[in-house]
């Protein structure tokens, strides 16, 4: 019974607490005129290609690393853009490591300028374009569809207490 009793004023006193917060409104990052960051990037990978024919049998393996260390200074900012205009990025570090080789890229020690352009990115080093390496790399960070969209459509759109629920909006996810 004392148990029973202690549970009782402990979920009476808790409610009482999450009833007397404020109401939260959770919103994602957006860049603006003048942020720098760091960033140390350490992605690795391992793959295994197994091909059978006629009985015989071969395997590679191979194993991919790649470090980046770098510092985003935001330059310019479209409203209401997820991401900046213009940026520059100076690496301090960029490697990719394939099997034990390691390949040093062009952009380390340097500044790349990255400028949105007619709805699409570009990327220079004083002023002249990077190499079709590079440019792939940020390519696939800077020119695809914006991940954080789906993220962003889990998010309510109202503060919300905490125990309150929302209702998500399904219909740019499964249009009609």
């Amino acid at each position: 019974m004392r148990n029973a009793l202690f549970a009782g004023a402990l979920g009476a006193l808790l409610a009482a607490t999450a009833a007397g917060q404020e109401a939260v409104e959770i919103k994602s990052h957006t860049p603006r005129v003048g942020d720098r960051v760091k960033v140390t990037v350490a992605e690795k990978g391992e793959s295994k290609l197994v091909v059978s024919a006629g009985g015989n049998e071969m395997a590679k393996n191979e194993t991919k690393a790649k470090y980046f260390v770098f510092v985003d200074e935001v330059l310019a900012v479209e409203k209401g853009a997820g991401k900046p205009a213009k940026l520059t990025r100076t690496y301090e570090k960029a490697e990719e490591i394939t099997d034990g080789n390691s390949k040093t890229l062009s952009v380390e020690g340097k500044t790349v300028t990255i400028e949105m352009k007619d709805g699409k990115y570009s990327y220079a080093v004083d002023g002249k374009p990077v190499g079709a390496d590079v440019a792939k790399m940020l390519d696939g960070e800077f020119n695809k569809k914006d991940k954080d969209e789906a993220r962003d459509l889990m998010f309510p759109k109202k503060a919300v207490k905490p125990g309150e629920s929302w209702k998500i909006d399904t219909e740019p996810i499964f249009p009609r």
